[in-house]
């Protein structure tokens, strides 16, 4: 198994976050992604801007960081959940299972609408009130499973970018890992 250097995009150190993340999920691609979740514009959005504050670049209030810049983890006593402590004072847990556990509860209403716009759209339909007698589960399970392949498809695009960002070495072999 070969061992990987993340680095801390404020400092351009080792990440001191994702060594725990890979302590916490014992999986180096689940730590890559939760990861790369904190580097994302949605976490920014609603933690702050932990790089630039850190830096320097901008005076905004951000959720708790530890001394490295990064989003402190915390650990609920009673559960042994991880979690960040938002911007707003909202608790944003990492190591929940199922859906709830990789979204948030917008990210789950936003993705929700979006397959239902997509079946709807599909069907060359208004909205989903309109002729509910041609409804069938199985269309709408085929349509979510074509909505996916095009998300994988579109973020297999964006992969090359997040190779050019640098943030992501490998210490053995020394090159980047694929994300």
């Amino acid at each position: 198994m070969k061992i990987c250097n993340v680095l801390n995009e404020a400092t351009g150190k080792k990440s001191v976050l994702h060594a725990k993340l890979l302590e916490i999920f014992k999986n180096q691609k689940q730590a890559d992604l939760y990861y790369s979740k904190v580097l994302g514009s949605d976490f920014k959005e609603a933690f702050g801007d932990w790089v630039g504050n850190y830096n320097g670049t901008t005076t905004a209030k951000t959720g708790e960081t530890s001394d490295t810049g990064e989003p402190r983890l915390f650990k609920k006593k009673n559960t042994g959940q991880y979690y960040y402590k938002m911007l707003d004072g909202t608790k944003l847990f990492v190591d929940r299972k199922g859906l709830r556990g990789s979204f948030s509860p917008q990210e789950i209403n936003d993705i929700s609408k979006y397959f239902l716009y997509r079946y709807v759209a599909e069907n060359k339909k208004r909205s989903m009130n309109e002729d509910d007698s041609s409804y069938r589960a199985s269309d709408l399970r085929a349509s979510i499973e074509r909505a996916i392949e095009d998300y994988k498809i579109q973020l297999s695009e964006h992969k090359n970018e997040w190779k050019n960002h640098g943030v992501f070495r490998c210490l053995w072999p020394k090159k980047k890992i694929k994300v």
